[in-house]
Parts: C-alpha cells; structure tokens; sequence
C-alpha cells in the first residue's frame, strides 16, 4: 500500500507542475468526518469529529468510532482511506465497517462533495486511482492474513497455471501461513470458481460469510486448504 501511496503523490505532484492552478473551485467526494491523518504512525483510522448533517452523521457515525472497511476494502492508514474516498464518486453509496467500544459496526453511506480548489487533479487521475483500486482488491490482509497480485499470460505459462492470482506476502502465525499458503503461490480458485483478477478475488471473498475452500499452486502442486474470514 505504500507503494501505491507514494506513486499517488509523485504523480500528484507531477501534474500539479503541468497543469495552471485553476481558480474555479471543483468538487471531490465528502463524508464529513475530520480523521487522524496528521499522525504519520497511525495503524487505524479513528474519527476525531463529525460534521453537522454530513453524509457520515446521517449514517451514524461517531467521534471515536475505527474505521475497519470503506466499500470492500479493509483499511489500515489514514492515507489509504483517504486515497479510497477519492477513489469514489459523489452520489455513491458506500457500505461501511465500524468499530465502535470493541464493537462491529456496519452501515452505509452515501457521498456528498465539496468544493476544492484542486478537485481537477482528482479528475486528471482517474487512470491511477482505478489502478491503485484494482491493486487494493488483493488486499486480504486483514481478513485472511495475505496481498495477492495480477499475473499477466507469461507469468501464467511460468506457473503453469490457466489464471489465478500471485500470493505476495502472506503474515506468519496466520491460518493461511500455518496451512502452507506462502509467497509466489499462486491462487487458482475460491469456492471453486476460477479467479482471474484481483477483481475476481474481491468479489469472491466479499460473497463469502466466513468459511471459504481456496486452491492454490506451489512447487508445480495443487492443494486445497479451508480459512476461515476475519470479520
């Protein structure tokens, strides 16, 4: 996710260079929660107030509630829930995971706008934020412990597989990592559907309520394993 922050800044950057600062005021997606994103060590995403008859107070949203999921992704910074509100488009319903005093929260919004003076460098980064979302659908680190990336036709001839999607960092002590998923295996299907994409991982574990069957590839073998969501 780092990765992917950084090359949003770069290219924010870049285009702010390129194209003229603009005076007429445009608009981004708005919820109305002010968040943590000062604290460059953060490791949660904690609301420190609330707007007045904004988006997040019609959903009921509270100062002190954690924020665990925006739409499908599961969320560990203040920069990559800001990354993903952009990533949205005004008028969208998002569903979202609270933790409120230990408790899980689920509820849906839906985004409002606000005017900003920069809202054309969200409009000129249309192709990198859909890119860093396609990435960001591989992230299952908080519900099952493990990222997985897309494989293009030649790493899919190397693994010797039809499709799938590559295992790129998997937590040690996790169910996954106890149960012999590891780094460069490749996942082929979930509940016995081929996943071909990231995008198709996504969906596949957002269908699932808590128990999942996953085949993989590793050393030219196929396995099965059952893990079990975190919720």
């Amino acid at each position: 996710m780092r990765k992917t922050i950084v090359l949003f800044s770069i290219t924010l950057l870049l285009i702010t260079a390129v194209f003229p600062k603009q005076t007429v005021k445009g608009f981004v997606p708005f919820i109305g929660v002010y968040i943590n994103e000062d604290d460059p060590n953060a490791k949660k995403i904690k609301v420190l107030n609330v707007i007045k008859n904004s988006p997040a107070k019609k959903a009921g949203i509270k100062k002190g509630d954690i924020i665990k999921k925006f739409g499908s992704m599961a969320l560990d910074t203040p920069n990559q829930f800001i990354l993903l509100l952009y990533a949205h488009k005004i008028g969208e319903t998002i569903p979202v995971v609270l933790e409120r005093k230990g408790k899980i929260i689920k509820t849906k919004i839906t985004l409002g706008k606000r005017a900003d003076r920069y809202a054309y460098i969200i409009k000129n980064l249309s192709v990198v934020i859909k890119y860093s979302r396609i990435m960001e659908m591989g992230n299952a680190y908080y519900e099952l412990g493990f990222l997985v990336d897309n494989i293009n036709k030649q790493l899919a001839s190397y693994f010797g597989v039809e499709q799938g999607v590559l295992i790129k960092y998997v937590r040690k002590k996790s169910e996954a990592y106890k149960k012999g998923l590891i780094a460069g295996a490749i996942i082929t299907k979930i509940n016995g559907h081929k996943i071909y994409s990231t995008v198709d991982f996504r969906k596949a574990l957002d269908s699932v309520s808590k128990k999942m069957t996953i085949t993989f590839k590793k050393h030219s073998k196929t396995y099965k394993i059952t893990l079990e969501k975190r919720q």
